[in-house]
């Protein structure tokens, strides 16, 4: 009888152990298999740190590194949320899904990598002097008051400079790597032209007037400072999740600045 038992003892004994090591096995292999999806799927459109998160299990902020596992519906660890920020869940519909978030440090990552894009962003203006003009009033022989009406042109050309050579960002080298696609020197320039109105070949007139009153016996000398008007900004080029800056300016408008000097 004892013989019995202890025959049934070591059959339950390796029942319970296969069980075991069957359910790792196949745990493993579940992961395994999730793995291989994500290699043979075209990793290119999810986000470097989703690529991470599922390589790795682990928060993709280097500051935390903190293990997620492998159940993206555990709430404990991780969120996921939709285009409107709601909260949502990990099922067949996965394009539901825009950002993960670890529970722990509170990272926020896209699950997709975002589009490639190409934007200008103005940053602050400038002024540049434009020549000087000189006008003399002179009322030094009379008694009364004149009143001048004064017009000061002006002939400018509006236009841009691109600062190719102060590039910032990662993978600068590759910032145009398209020759006419969406992110070559053609289509930013483009851009600029489009964004500001410019055009090069087309030469504008700057016109004010004043009206002027000189006292009597006053001798007046009436400086016009030009100055062109320079907005100056950033092209913004986001490739591959890739951040890339180049300086930008345009002359967007010519203004003067008046100086009178009166002697009597």
């Amino acid at each position: 009888m004892k013989n019995v038992k202890k025959v049934l003892t070591e059959v339950a004994a390796t029942a319970s152990q296969t069980y075991r090591v069957g359910a790792e096995a196949a745990d493993e292999a579940g992961r395994a298999l999730s793995a291989l999806g994500y290699a043979l799927s075209p990793l290119k459109k999810y986000s470097r740190d989703t690529v991470k998160f599922v390589r790795t299990e682990c928060c993709p902020n280097p500051n935390c590194d903190r293990n997620l596992g492998s159940n993206w519906n555990d709430r404990s660890r991780i969120k996921l949320y939709d285009e409107n920020g709601n909260e949502t869940s990990y099922g067949l519909l996965k394009k539901d899904i825009r950002n993960f978030e670890c529970n722990h440090c509170h990272y926020n990552w896209p699950y997709l990598k975002p589009a490639d894009s190409l934007e200008l962003v103005d940053t602050t203006r400038s002024e540049e002097s434009f020549g000087e003009d000189k006008i003399i009033i002179d009322n030094s022989d009379s008694d009364v008051d004149i009143t001048r009406r004064l017009e000061f042109t002006k002939e400018w050309v509006k236009s841009y400079d691109v600062e190719y050579e102060k590039t910032e960002g990662k993978n600068t080298e590759r910032a145009f790597g398209l020759k006419d696609g969406l992110l070559s020197k053609k289509s930013a320039e483009k851009k600029i032209t489009q964004t500001y109105s410019i055009n090069e070949n087309t030469r504008e007139t700057k016109k004010e007037e004043i009206t002027l009153k000189i006292p009597p016996r006053t001798h007046v000398v009436l400086y016009v400072k030009w100055k062109k008007i320079w907005q100056n900004g950033l092209i913004k080029v986001l490739r591959n999740e890739d951040v890339i800056l180049i300086p930008f300016h345009v002359c967007k408008e010519v203004t003067f600045d008046l100086e009178q000097k009166s002697s009597i």
